[in-house]
């Protein structure tokens, strides 16, 4: 069955995919992020409400964009991952309607700021949630104690990663169903 399985797998250009990639993550965050607000708005471990827009994802979409693009390495062999990336990052700065160099500089001010708001650890699902905390400035809306430790209380974090693993993108899924041909 396995054989049959990676026979019939569709073909699908490296161009093609990160088209997809991108297009798939903007929507799903344009699509979910006021749900997300709502759930940081209503969290039970806040003492004051966050009041987040529905219509304020910018952060939230560069760092869900951030960390999936990190994680692509996990997943291609860097022949492959490579120009992957430089094709995302090419659709990325379309969609911003910037250029690619400017969509680089971002991407990597975003990915440093994940890598310092989690450190030491290297987990990119939770260098996301924590990200979302320290660039929605929820701190002030907590209790007394974390506020004072200026980090988010690990039963919100648990919730926000949560939520954020709903952003990650599925490459076994993916690979299921997709060969990439370069």
């Amino acid at each position: 069955m396995a054989l049959l399985t990676f026979i019939t797998r569709k073909r699908i250009s490296e161009q093609k995919l990160a088209s997809a990639f991108v297009n798939s993550l903007v929507e799903s965050v344009e699509r979910g992020f006021p749900e997300v607000a709502e759930l940081i708005n209503n969290d039970p471990d806040f003492v004051t409400k966050p009041r987040l827009s529905a219509h304020d994802y910018e952060h939230f979409l560069m760092l869900v964009l951030a960390g999936n693009i990190k994680m692509i390495g996990d997943s291609f062999e860097p022949e492959l991952e490579k120009p992957l990336t430089e094709d995302i990052f090419e659709k990325c700065a379309e969609v911003f309607n910037t250029d690619k160099q400017s969509f680089i500089k971002l991407y990597k001010e975003y990915c440093e700021f994940m890598n310092r708001v989690n450190h030491p650890s290297k987990n990119i699902l939770y260098s996301m949630s924590k990200a979302v905390f320290f660039k929605y400035d929820l701190n002030k809306h907590q209790v007394e104690y974390f506020r004072n430790l200026n980090t988010p209380n690990p039963i919100f974090l648990k919730r926000m990663n949560e939520i954020m693993n709903n952003f990650i993108w599925s490459w076994e899924s993916f690979f299921e169903k997709y060969k990439v041909v370069i």
